[in-house]
């Protein structure tokens, strides 16, 4: 369904203001959309680490890989994906094997054509991207290929604001990857998103997602969880308080235990219905060295 000429106008402006009842999920257990409906509110969102196809070899090398994402991705039917460490040729396969998905994405190095993105898909034929961006995590953050000193390579934030074609409701998405060695760096990168999200044109409800490389309790973390600003909700924690050391990082192996460092936050506003870690296995190959954490939530 396509919007009117006056909808979309609205839209733009920001101006236009759609309510919907509230509605109270039937259980905790991790959902399918099949559970949702055809509930606009519902949205089914995923972050997944690919693994960066230009170091691996052998049985993980991309060209061997890039069947099981795709295979992975096409069987959730996420809205959407935030993705990290896509290069540019990896993100042009996945979307020649998923055109229902269209993407944002801008490389990470001071040639926003190349290097690793944290590009971000979304259905389009249910959303219409109104706004997007990057900031770079650094001094400069709007300068290409900035960094802090001290750390290896740019590490970015890329974001879209999406509207809904059926209903003009609007929302934000962000998608992170920090740095993997410096607390320092994680810390500030944390403060500057905080700052970017507070700052944000209209007042949608939003979604931060990505690779954080660091456990929810990080006192990094607790920043944004507990900052005045933007107060945000971990979506895994908040269904299952006490499975926070269930992994996502598992170097191939297919652990369980570990480093949950990939993580979907949400606006306080949004109501989390479910919560999952995608632990699939293509006859004990794996996809990646992260697993896809995915989340249902009811968008106000």
């Amino acid at each position: 369904m396509h919007l009117s000429r006056t909808v979309f106008s609205l839209l733009l402006t920001g101006t236009l203001i759609i309510q919907s009842p509230a509605q109270t999920p039937s259980s905790s257990r991790p959902l399918r959309m099949s559970d949702a409906g055809v509930d606009r509110d519902i949205l089914h969102a995923a972050t997944f680490n690919i693994r960066v196809g230009r170091y691996a070899s052998g049985s993980r090398d991309w060209s061997l890989r890039r069947a099981m994402v795709i295979s992975l991705l096409a069987a959730e039917q996420y809205d959407v994906i935030g993705l990290q460490e896509a290069l540019p040729y990896q993100l042009d396969e996945i979307l020649q094997g998923l055109p229902q998905y269209e993407a944002y994405a801008v490389g990470r190095n001071s040639d926003p054509d190349k290097g690793e993105t944290c590009a971000i898909l979304y259905k389009k034929n249910r959303f219409y991207r109104i706004d997007s961006g990057t900031i770079w995590f650094s001094n400069s953050p709007w300068e290409p290929g900035s960094k802090f000193a001290g750390t290896l390579f740019p590490r970015i934030c890329s974001w879209v604001r999406l509207a809904d074609l059926e209903t003009a409701r609007c929302f934000y998405v962000y998608n992170v990857h920090l740095d993997n060695l410096s607390q320092r760096a994680r810390t500030r990168s944390i403060e500057i998103l905080n700052d970017l999200i507070a700052s944000r044109k209209h007042r949608d409800p939003f979604l931060v997602m990505g690779d954080f490389n660091m456990e929810i309790d990080n006192p990094a973390m607790q920043i944004l969880q507990n900052a005045g600003k933007n107060r945000m909700l971990d979506t895994w924690g908040a269904l299952y308080p006490h499975r926070l050391d269930e992994g996502t990082y598992h170097k191939f192996h297919g652990s369980i235990l570990g480093s949950k460092i990939d993580h979907i936050l949400v606006d306080t506003r949004v109501r989390v219905l479910a919560a999952a870690i995608n632990r699939r296995d293509f006859s004990g190959r794996y996809p990646s060295d992260h697993y896809p954490v995915s989340a249902l939530v009811q968008i106000p």
